[in-house]
């Protein structure tokens, strides 16, 4: 059942695998000092790296969304949640996800909002990572599934699945899920959006541009 109809919540994505560590160093210090910490508590580099580029793709994002420049964007740590912006500022749904190289988020004005992205990997055993992370309900989808069609099948199940879980997802919720030649890529939504989500792909020079005027 659709209870509302929401404008469309587009999902901004970066490709940050060209992006060099001393390109990086500048930014940090857009960070606040809580965001500052859990940066340095993480261990791997590629962590890091996801980490803060996270955060200026959603200070970008959010600028965009609001309509005002980067540098009026700030954000307030919430632990395991994804940042807000603080104060009566009308942002409803606010998401990050990463998988390798990749960084997206989605922002909307209007409803909650719950994004996965997973790079696409054919050299896994899907038959038993299906097994392992699937219900009934959605092994059963698995296994009706082609060999041809199990990578694509089980990356899609996976992301609507995590997208789910970072929506908190009532019976209400909708599903989206958007081609990349790449990634999966799924958005979860608390209810029908009003146009289908678009990927809207950002270059490092854009993101800089923006966030370093």
């Amino acid at each position: 059942m659709i209870l509302s109809v929401w404008p469309t919540s587009n999902i901004t994505l970066l490709n940050s695998q060209q992006i060099g560590v001393e390109q990086l160093l500048p930014f940090l210090e857009l960070l606040s000092p809580a965001a500052l910490q859990r940066h340095h508590r993480f261990q791997r580099p590629l962590r890091r790296r996801q980490f803060l580029l996270g955060r200026l793709l959603l200070r970008y994002a959010l600028a965009e969304l609001l309509q005002v420049p980067c540098s009026e964007i700030t954000l307030t740590e919430q632990g395991n949640l994804p940042p807000k912006l603080p104060g009566p500022v009308p942002v409803a749904g606010i998401s990050l996800s990463h998988s390798g190289h990749w960084i997206a988020c989605a922002v909307s004005l209007h409803t909650r909002v719950g994004l996965d992205i997973e790079v696409l990997d054919g050299k896994r055993n899907f038959s038993a990572l299906a097994s392992q992370a699937f219900d009934a309900r959605e092994l059963a989808a698995f296994s009706a599934l082609s060999a041809e069609q199990q990578m694509s099948g089980f990356y899609r199940l996976w992301s609507q699945k995590e997208a789910r879980y970072k929506l908190g997802a009532s019976t209400d919720h909708h599903d989206y899920v958007l081609a990349h030649e790449a990634l999966s890529v799924a958005l979860a939504a608390d209810g029908q959006l009003k146009q289908l989500p678009l990927l809207c792909p950002l270059s490092w020079p854009q993101l800089t541009a923006a966030l370093l005027p």
